[in-house]
């Protein structure tokens, strides 16, 4: 560029963008060279020099040279010092076969009444590697195509080197210039050792399926289920202790009241308790086994209707519910049989649900005596009473609820402001249960060693794509060498004859009159999979970049749009889920992408405009797995209401004792460092009891960690950027800022 420019740096708005994409992608040996220096004054050509060598070393490497040729002797210098620049390689590019498309020629092909595909005739120089005509090409926002033949071609600079009289195969080439003409094919491809053209898995739904199981395994499955119905209803007539196991339908004469069917429990709390009734309760109590049996058949049989009432209109996972509802009402039924109890055939007719409803049910020992006859008149019905409800009631009479929901918004308040600092906090619902809205979430004891299952519950995307069993072995053996007898030098001139080419990408690429590069790809790299890449933002670039954002991922091969989810860069197995792409901080995207050997260049754009788009990120691709997990994180807060030394009563986490209970086993921590465990809920407002190991402060915030396991959605899409104009941020970020570039050239 002119040092005459404006700008600082001396380098005009395109040159530090091509300079920087460049850069970005592995620069081979370079050699600079600073023209118009003379029309500077004086005493400004020093000073042009030092801020020009400055910007060739920040930009580039220190060992960048950069020249200021004003006469022929300079000249001269500078050529004698180019040519013997030492030469550097681009791994990514050389290790592949690539062409730089010199000439192109496109012949539409008529299918079906209309001319969507075609040929496209593509002549230049095999590069890199030896050419496969086995093998599939990518043509940059386009996919990979096939290969129907490679056609030998002769250029005026090889006519040149030919010894006088030496023969020349050739013929006129289609859409070549005067200096270059076709000859003989090269290579034709083998049908049963081209590469396929399916990027994905068909999609089967029941490849999940468990397989039969063998007759061995029938048994003792058979065996074990037996043994352990027999203990189940064992423990449900008698407890292992010998008292009455709690989880029976047994009720509780301080809290259930036995009334006529249908009425509610505001009328069953008008029943006085009276000595008879007391005396009932007694003679239920003598006859325990009895009772309980009848309450185990009670229970099972008005729960398959009320499932099978709700089932109506439902979605079949409901009434797989109620198959399995059936199912455990036929197995007590066994069971009890086996205890030495039987049952009457003396049922109901079925209801229009088609659940059967028993009408009578007596249950008679081994001499056929009655135990118990169950009344279908009367039911049980709770009316709050017992130690545990009296002292909720007792506890919410205490507290204020206007004073409740003022302190929960000011609480929620301060967690808006804080938001900057502890990203991860989330506001419990309170119109829905915690249970429900959290119940992908997990709790972990530690988030680095604690075990996770990359295999469990994957979505069904995941069923799309390839796994390696040795993604390391398999990329060696793909970059070496083909043993292919068709396979093309490096180095000689072709022509590459690319199958079904869509004619709206080949006339908008004969249009744009932009250089293309063609690349051979290896094996397996048109197989989509999950990819990794590690980034950073360029500088200049300082607006926010949304994980599952739509952007657009150049690497050299391809180019194609996608919406990728950001972690933080670690090796862990586990990696933390970020919302997104920090600013200056070096993270991992993971998407949805076809098989990219590394090491390989990623330039990252953001679409501004129709066609305008902007470098937001440079980096390369770290690895091709499906196991490495993110996990995002989120964290419930609540506050401390009541301090003792040792415990404390905490408000605004849950709402109901049931959260409370279910998200009792996970631990607490709070942001000043103390941790504790859940010990009892309080009331029917949310409060509970936590212990900690150690008094907290009035002003700490009680934390409890949830994760889950995210994955990128299916949004890959060749795009092209031909008729894009690319721009890049102001100052341009050096070729270090996104990746290693020792990784990148050799």
């Amino acid at each position: 560029s002119s040092s005459s420019s404006g700008s600082n740096d001396g380098l005009s708005s395109a040159g530090r963008a091509a300079l920087a994409l460049l850069c970005a992608q592995g620069l081979p040996a370079a050699a600079f060279v600073a023209l118009d220096l003379g029309r500077l004054p004086p005493k400004r050509q020093a000073e042009a020099r030092k801020s020009l060598t400055r910007t060739a070393e920040r930009l580039i490497d220190s060992k960048t040279r950069i020249f200021f040729p004003q006469n022929a002797s300079e000249v001269g210098t500078m050529l004698w010092s180019v040519a013997n620049l030492r030469r550097r390689k681009v791994l990514w590019r050389d290790r592949r076969a690539h062409l730089l498309a010199e000439h192109m020629h496109f012949e539409p092909a008529e299918a079906d009444g209309a001319l969507s595909m075609g040929t496209l005739s593509i002549t230049g120089f095999v590069r890199g590697r030896g050419l496969d005509v086995n093998r599939l090409v990518a043509l940059p926002g386009a996919g990979a195509f096939r290969l129907l033949r490679v056609e030998g071609a002769h250029h005026a600079l090889m006519e040149q080197t030919q010894q006088p009289g030496s023969s020349r195969r050739a013929a006129t080439g289609k859409g070549n210039s005067d200096s270059t003409m076709v000859s003989a094919v090269l290579a034709e491809p083998d049908a049963d050792l081209q590469e396929p053209l399916a990027m994905d898995v068909p999609l089967d739904p029941m490849a999940g399926e468990q397989t039969w199981p063998t007759d061995e395994e029938l048994q003792e499955s058979a065996f074990s289920a037996a043994a352990g119905r027999q203990h189940h209803a064992l423990s449900h007539l008698a407890g292992e202790d010998g008292e009455q196991d709690p989880g029976l339908h047994v009720p509780d004469s301080s809290s259930m009241v036995r009334v006529p069917k249908g009425w509610s429990a505001y009328q069953a709390a008008w029943i006085v308790d009276s000595g008879d009734e007391g005396e009932d309760a007694a003679a239920a109590g003598e006859a325990a086994t009895g009772e309980a049996a009848a309450g185990a058949a009670g229970a099972v049989a008005p729960m398959q209707r009320d499932k099978a009432r709700e089932s109506k209109g439902s979605d079949p996972e409901d009434e797989d519910d109620d198959d399995d509802a059936d199912d455990e009402y036929q197995t007590m039924m066994s069971d009890l049989k086996v205890l030495g109890l039987e049952q009457d055939d003396e049922t109901a007719p079925d209801d229009a649900d088609g659940v059967p409803r028993p009408k009578h049910v007596t249950f008679r020992d081994a001499e056929g005596g009655a135990a118990h006859e169950a009344d279908d008149e009367y039911e049980w019905v709770s009316v709050a009473g017992g130690a545990a409800a009296d002292k909720a009631r007792s506890y919410d009479q205490q507290l204020d609820m206007d004073e409740e929901d003022t302190a929960l918004r000011r609480f929620r308040e301060r967690a808006a402001r804080d938001e900057v600092d502890f990203p991860d906090e989330v506001d419990t619902p309170r119109q829905q249960a915690a249970r429900v809205r959290f119940a992908r979430y997990r709790g972990l004891q530690s988030f680095r060693n604690s075990p996770w299952d990359p295999k469990e519950n994957l979505p069904l995307d995941y069923a799309r794509i390839f796994q390696f069993e040795n993604f390391e072995r398999t990329r060696k053996r793909a970059m070496k060498d083909d043993d292919s007898e068709n396979l093309i030098e490096a180095g000689t001139y072709v022509t590459l004859v690319v199958a079904d080419v869509p004619t709206a990408y080949a006339q908008q690429l004969l249009a744009s009159q932009r250089p293309l590069a063609v690349f051979s790809l290896r094996k397996h790299e048109n197989r989509m999979s999950v990819v990794h890449f590690k980034l950073k933002t360029v500088a200049g670039w300082d607006q926010p970049i949304k994980s599952k954002e739509e952007l657009i991922f150049w690497t050299g091969l391809r180019s194609f749009s996608t919406r990728p989810i950001f972690s933080q860069l670690t090796m862990n197995e586990k990696n933390k889920f970020e919302r997104f792409l920090q600013p200056n901080t070096p993270s991992a995207a993971t998407v949805y992408a076809p098989v990219h050997y590394p090491p390989a260049p990623l330039l990252v754009f953001k679409r501004t405009g129709e066609q305008q788009a902007e470098l937001v990120a440079t980096g390369s691709v770290l690895a091709v797995t499906p196991d490495r997990m993110v996990i995002k994180r989120i964290r419930l807060s609540g506050h401390p209401f009541k301090i003792n030394k040792r415990s404390a009563v905490i408000r605004y986490m849950f709402f109901t004792p049931e959260d409370i209970r279910w998200f009792k086993p996970v631990e607490l921590c709070t942001k000043y460092g103390r941790r504790g465990h859940i010990k009892e809920s309080l009331g029917t407002h949310g409060h509970m009891k936590c212990t900690f190991d150690g008094q907290l402060k009035a002003e700490d915030t009680v934390l409890m960690n949830l994760y889950k396991r995210v994955y990128p959605k299916w949004a890959y899409a060749d795009t092209s950027l031909l008729q894009t104009q690319v721009h890049v941020p102001v100052p341009s970020a050096p070729a270090v800022s996104g990746h290693d570039p020792a990784a990148m050239v050799e």
